[in-house]
């Protein structure tokens, strides 16, 4: 009987470390500060921030954090039209590049991308991107774009709102041709929202101790 009830504790124990019950940050750079946007309106560039997953993940949500800015007020192209996409990997620009050998996003290597549109009004402050998601993510570096994209309408007067805990990394793309390294001014708010996936190990030995359960109840005397 002892031997069962350690088993089953055991068995326990994995079935809690296998299904997470509920979905948690794995970035939250915090609310950006709405006093201010990011230097940057989605007129000729794309913001990027970059991340590292050390396992693998689900993920639902990746979200930007967008302000009106207070210095350019054009109502009427609200709702603006944008888009978050996901990339996998880095590349790097070449020596002759106005900035050489700039780490970035690997756009040949895309995980996900959706449109979107910020909500009307003379004012814009919060989280929207891709939500509702079931992405699949393997360890790795991973890029977050807030892009305007080549077949979207510029858009005056909204921009990124600056992280209160800043990614370690951040790029701008200016006029679909060049990666820039400026990311004192680029800081976006973002957060990423999802849950881990169970390592095959960790499945592997929750097998286990059900077929050790199985075991001893079968050698259990009458």
């Amino acid at each position: 009987m002892k031997r069962t009830g350690i088993v089953l504790s055991l068995v326990f124990s994995m079935c809690l470390v296998s299904h997470p019950a509920f979905a948690v940050f794995l970035i939250d750079t915090g609310i950006a500060d709405t006093q201010f946007a990011n230097q940057t309106d989605f007129i000729e560039r794309d913001l990027y921030g970059r991340f590292v997953l050390n396992s693998s993940y689900k993920v639902s949500d990746i979200e930007g954090y967008f302000i009106r800015d207070p210095e350019f007020l054009f109502p009427d192209i609200i709702p603006a039209p944008l888009r978050v996409s996901l990339y996998k990997g880095d590349a790097f620009n070449p020596p002759d590049h106005p900035s050489p050998n700039v780490r970035h996003p690997d756009l040949n290597n895309l995980v996900a991308t959706q449109n979107f549109s910020l909500p009307g009004g003379e004012t814009v402050s919060g989280y929207y991107g891709i939500t509702g998601g079931n992405l699949s993510l393997s360890p790795g570096s991973y890029w977050v774009g807030l892009e305007r994209g080549e077949d979207l309408p510029r858009v005056w007067g909204v921009g990124a709102g600056v992280a209160q805990a800043p990614l370690e990394q951040y790029h701008y793309l200016y006029d679909g041709s060049y990666f820039f390294d400026d990311p004192s001014a680029k800081q976006f708010a973002l957060r990423v929202q999802g849950h881990a996936v169970p390592e095959p190990l960790t499945v592997s030995l929750f097998g286990s101790g059900l077929l050790s359960l199985f075991a001893l109840r079968r050698k259990r005397p009458l």
